[in-house]
């Protein structure tokens, strides 16, 4: 009896989908290894069971801020990192240099006792990127975070940005 080729349909259509999520993987793991740009590609994620986040460190180059390390949290559960996590937080390091200027700009607008470069870099602490949203694929949504301690411990300016293009500037704890 030969084979009708309509009878596999339903594994053709798995081994499809199958094949497309490997390609998907495959591909950022590409841009992740190979983005030219890239501070750090060895980052080393570890899970802070308390924060519900995963967290690395890393460093850039020419900070207007009291400190060049910067954090790097994903919020989410203790589930292992996504590739397009991964991908989207090469991304924002890699352009880190470019949007540097527009962040700085952004603060100094929305607090003017921070126009003065030397005031912002006495006042701002601990710079970070922060992903938010665990259910958004591929991920694309982050935040840049400077503390500043004479306001209050946790106080600090958050600007919300959608790969590379500004949203909002926020301060709070």
């Amino acid at each position: 009896m030969p084979l009708r080729l309509q009878s596999f349909r339903p594994v053709g259509w798995v081994v499809r989908r199958t094949m497309d999520a490997h390609r998907a993987i495959i591909i950022s793991i590409l841009l992740i290894t190979f983005m030219p740009g890239c501070a750090n590609r060895d980052l080393q994620f570890s899970y802070d069971r308390s924060l519900w986040q995963w967290e690395a460190r890393t460093q850039i180059s020419a900070s207007p801020f009291s400190t060049a390390t910067v954090k790097i949290q994903i919020v989410g559960d203790e589930k292992p990192l996504r590739p397009d996590q991964l991908a989207l937080v090469q991304r924002v390091i890699a352009w880190l240099p470019e949007l540097m200027p527009q962040i700085t700009k952004q603060v100094a607008e929305y607090d003017e006792d921070l126009k003065d470069p030397k005031i912002l870099r006495e006042q701002l602490t601990e710079p970070s990127i922060s992903l938010f949203e665990p259910e958004e694929q591929p991920s694309r949504s982050w935040s840049f975070t400077i503390e500043r301690p004479s306001h209050g411990s946790a106080f600090g300016y958050h600007l919300e940005f959608v790969d590379k293009d500004f949203k909002e500037i926020w301060a709070g704890d």
